[in-house]
């Protein structure tokens, strides 16, 4: 390289001239802009200086990957990885072709690297393009890579999924004489404001030796859930003893909701098992 020209050509200001605005002159002073990232101002402002510069630019680069992947459902958002570059970058550009149609490219990215987030796109087979401008020691280059991504219509929206139901929670407390036992049931997480009828909570006691089942008894729930009855009195000192002498009753309750989870299905919303020993 001996003019001015030379110079120019070398930098791609004829072939390009969209990267540097239409129909630039070559100069000196535009020829140095395009190498300010690596170059002092004295190589800028001085010819053969600016020459010397020119012949020991690094190689510009470009690696990109697609970190969003070659298929998705609108809207699809872009993700692409850029590696960062040496030399003279001009510019890093996105574009993305549809049905022949090209869009993007107005954001210039520059050398920095990293991921881009330039859009999101709609349904439709996209071409996107990764486009990076510079000068090395060989003159302008322009550097590509592409990928095809499949982007499909979203369906219609899911129902949210149902959120599970909370079992029901009992305790049970005994009180008074041998023959004449009284159990308080209290409880949870029922359905709110149930009738004291057999259309509201229903409590279960089960004897533990002979698992015979004493006749149901039923409560109301208030506005939160809650439940409280009592139950007996029961004299347990005619109740059948297992061979550790115990005698023994189970308690359950429930309300009209079904245990989603049964086996088999469409069973009853049973709550926790309380074992009471006598």
């Amino acid at each position: 390289m001996r003019t001015l020209r030379e110079i120019g050509n070398f930098l791609g200001i004829p072939q390009d001239s969209p990267e540097f605005g239409f129909h630039q002159p070559i100069g000196l002073r535009l020829s140095g802009d395009l190498v300010k990232s690596v170059s002092s101002r004295q190589q800028r402002t001085s010819m053969r200086a600016l020459i010397g510069l020119l012949s020991n630019l690094p190689p510009v680069t470009l690696t990109a990957q697609l970190r969003s992947g070659t298929a998705g459902t609108e809207p699809y958002e872009l993700v692409i990885r850029v590696n960062p570059s040496d030399g003279a970058t001009i510019s890093t550009r996105i574009f993305y072709a549809l049905a022949g149609q090209v869009f993007g490219g107005d954001v210039n990215h520059g050398a920095t690297g990293g991921d881009l987030r330039p859009t999101q796109l709609g349904p439709g087979r996209w071409e996107v393009t990764v486009r990076r401008c510079g000068i090395s020691n060989t003159g302008y280059v322009i550097l590509t890579q592409s990928f095809t991504i499949q982007v499909a219509r979203a369906g219609p929206a899911k129902p949210p999924p149902t959120p599970p139901l909370t079992r029901p929670r009992i305790e049970v407390r005994k009180d008074g004489p041998a023959d004449a036992v009284v159990f308080t049931i209290t409880g949870s997480n029922f359905l709110p404001d149930q009738p004291n009828s057999p259309s509201g909570i229903a409590i279960r006691a089960v004897d533990g030796v002979t698992l015979q089942e004493y006749p149901q008894v039923f409560a109301g729930s208030n506005a939160i859930g809650a439940i409280e009855r009592r139950w007996g009195p029961l004299n347990t000192l005619l109740l059948p003893r297992n061979a550790a002498g115990l005698a023994l009753i189970h308690f359950s309750a429930t309300d009209s909701r079904r245990d989603p989870t049964g086996v088999p299905g469409n069973q009853p919303f049973w709550s926790n098992t309380v074992t009471i020993p006598l």
